[in-house]
């Protein structure tokens, strides 16, 4: 049971990154400059307590396949320049390796798609 609602809330998690990063590049389309500004402050921080959080899940979550499909997603919605962060360095590492074992010990197709589409 715990298992269960632990995947559940992983799956809310991924879900609501990716609405979050739609929204923000919808934003973006449309060219706020005073709204722009706060988005650009909500996706860096998402950016960087995902960036923070995820090799840590990932490796409490290694067995479990849909909570994996699920975690895997999440990197793809990361800024990219929070990885170039002195302060963040060392989680971009250990994300990156962490997602290296995750593809190399999976074998599921759709957590391996999402790992590589992630890498």
């Amino acid at each position: 049971e715990e298992v269960a609602k632990t995947g559940v809330l992983l799956r809310i998690l991924a879900c609501a990154a990716k609405l979050e990063v739609g929204q923000l590049g919808e934003e973006s389309n449309k060219k706020r400059k005073r709204d722009s500004t706060s988005s650009n402050q909500t996706r860096e921080a998402l950016s960087q307590a995902l960036l923070k959080s995820l090799p840590g899940l990932l490796t409490s979550f290694k067995t479990d396949q849909m909570s994996m499909r699920s975690l895997t997603k999440l990197p793809q919605y990361l800024l990219p320049e929070i990885y170039s962060l002195p302060t963040r360095k060392s989680d971009f590492t250990s994300l990156v390796k962490n997602l290296c074992v995750a593809f190399l010990e999976s074998t599921d197709q759709e957590a391996l798609q999402e790992i590589s589409e992630s890498l």
